[in-house]
């Protein structure tokens, strides 16, 4: 789906709420609940508003040789690091996160040597501002108990889905 279609269902679910409003409303626990779901649907609608610049700044990132030494080229995106080995490939990534860091390295493995260089770079833009971007799907930061933040990512038409693990789940389904 599209980044243009997931902002209009987003739009539509804000105007449902919206509507929800206008409904007479009985009590005060109604009134709290129909706010309470007006907020959601804001929040989750701006979410994906905003990921517009989001996209830009993914743009604005290139990869920079810092420096090469005895066959091994040290690369820069933004803030994030890798080393590569002109014999073994990707031998180490540096992002700030092991599971991200660990995930980076997993997905290299599977390509060839030559082509290991653009992936790692594809995978780094796509995790740019991993600190601070909410999940797609709840607009959520970090999930309690586990406080698992948003680090996966799914590939859309035209734009990079963030989401938790346990929200990508049910998302699956629907789109089913």
């Amino acid at each position: 789906m599209s980044l243009k279609q997931q902002i209009r269902f987003r739009a539509c679910e804000f105007m449902a709420s919206l509507t929800k409003l206008k409904a007479e409303i009985k009590n005060e626990e109604a009134f709290r609940h129909a706010l309470a779901d007006l907020h959601k649907s804001y929040v989750r609608f701006m979410v994906l508003a905003t990921k517009t610049n989001a996209l830009e700044k993914e743009k604005m990132h290139e990869q920079q040789v810092v420096d090469c030494i005895n066959g091994i080229t040290r690369y820069s995106i933004g803030r994030f690091e890798f080393l590569c080995s002109e014999v073994f490939g990707v031998i180490s990534v540096s992002m700030g996160d092991c599971s991200v860091d660990r995930h980076v390295l997993c997905m290299t493995r599977k390509v060839p040597i030559e082509q290991q260089v653009r992936v790692v770079a594809d995978l780094m833009a796509m995790y740019i501002d991993y600190e601070s971007l909410p999940c797609d799907i709840c607009a959520e930061y970090a999930i309690m108990p586990g406080f698992d933040t948003p680090l996966q990512r799914i590939a859309q038409e035209d734009f990079v889905l963030s989401c938790h693990s346990q929200c990508m789940m049910p998302c699956m389904n629907k789109t089913k």
